[in-house]
């Protein structure tokens, strides 16, 4: 296949001015957006499925080491365990 070749864009020194300026404002901008929700409102504890006690309780099945057997089409095959 052939590649293509890269295209060069010419900027011209207003361009550039104003790409600058951009960067510029967009940068002063963004330390006040940085500040985290969660810093200014106190978390609250949600229900969460995976949590630990859950776990203990109600332990999810193992994982199958073959794809048949995760399909449920049929058992594995009795080989060697390394």
């Amino acid at each position: 296949m052939l590649r293509r070749e890269p295209t060069r864009i010419a900027l011209c020194a207003s361009d550039r001015d104003e790409l600058d300026e951009h960067l510029r404002l967009r940068a002063a901008a963004a330390p006040e957006k940085a500040t985290p929700l969660s810093a200014s409102t106190p978390a609250t504890p949600s229900p969460q499925p995976d949590n630990t006690l859950r776990q203990l309780l109600d332990p999810p099945p193992p994982p199958s080491k073959f794809k048949t057997q995760r399909f449920g089409l049929s058992t594995p095959r009795p080989g060697p365990t390394n």
